[in-house]
């Protein structure tokens, strides 16, 4: 209870499943503004700063999809899209057009779309748990779209379906193995990226004045084994907002 209560505010609301049903019932109806304000009352919370909806591109071809994330951006939401996880359809250079926060999985993103990432200012989420718990072969392209002058950020994707994996550190270890990230950029991948891919960059993320004193201290003697060391966990001291917890 502790934890909930002193933590809540840190907690991003977010529904793939809710808008990937009630937009599939009413798509013949092309209620799409009453979708998403269904959406928007039934979230379980009315902070439009903290009602991100990732879309997963797939579910609805590009027109629908289109048209859906117009209709949220009008209610004031920031957008975030599921893309390229099977397949490139296009998702993420729209993520980009429409200015969403995040394009999130791009595994088989096509260059057209990973060079529109370098042009814009939506971050690009690797979720290598994804790929790995699926035993696929194929993991987000992550040397070209940092080449094409993209922002990377990596997360855990945890869900019961493809990835109960409940450790960034194994996300991280991931992403040096199979993104062929360095230890550096991985992260930085996973904090200050990660903050600005929930519209938080300003805010957390970052060991610099002004920004909220969230950190971890690791039993490490080298940086460089947060990638290399997996399967235990790392973590000697958590402290947020300043305090040791």
């Amino acid at each position: 209870d502790r934890d909930r209560r002193d933590h809540r505010g840190e907690r991003l609301l977010d529904d793939v499943g809710g808008v990937e049903a009630a937009a599939k019932a009413d798509l013949e109806e092309h209620d799409i503004g009453r979708i998403a304000r269904e959406q928007d009352e039934g979230g379980g919370g009315g902070d439009l700063e903290l009602g991100d909806r990732p879309l997963p591109v797939g579910a609805f071809d590009l027109d629908q999809t289109r048209r859906i994330l117009e209709a949220a951006a009008a209610l004031g939401y920031r957008l975030k899209v599921h893309a390229d996880e099977f397949v490139g359809l296009g998702g993420t250079k729209l993520a980009v057009e429409l200015g969403a926060t995040s394009a999130d999985h791009l595994v088989m993103t096509p260059d057209a779309d990973i060079a529109a990432l370098g042009r814009g200012n939506t971050v690009a989420v690797g979720l290598p748990g994804t790929p790995f718990g699926l035993a696929h072969r194929d993991f987000t392209p992550a040397g070209a779209i940092l080449a094409a002058g993209g922002a990377l950020a990596l997360a855990t994707d945890l869900n019961p379906g493809t990835t109960w994996c409940e450790s960034m550190q194994m996300v991280i270890a991931l992403a040096c193995r199979y993104m062929g990230l360095t230890q550096a950029q991985a992260i930085v991948a996973a904090t200050l990226n990660a903050a600005f891919a929930v519209g938080r960059g300003h805010e957390v993320g970052s060991l610099a004045p002004g920004y909220q004193a969230d950190l971890l201290v690791l039993d490490v003697d080298d940086y460089r084994q947060l990638g290399y060391r997996y399967g235990t966990n790392l973590v000697r001291t958590v402290v947020k907002r300043g305090q040791i917890v």
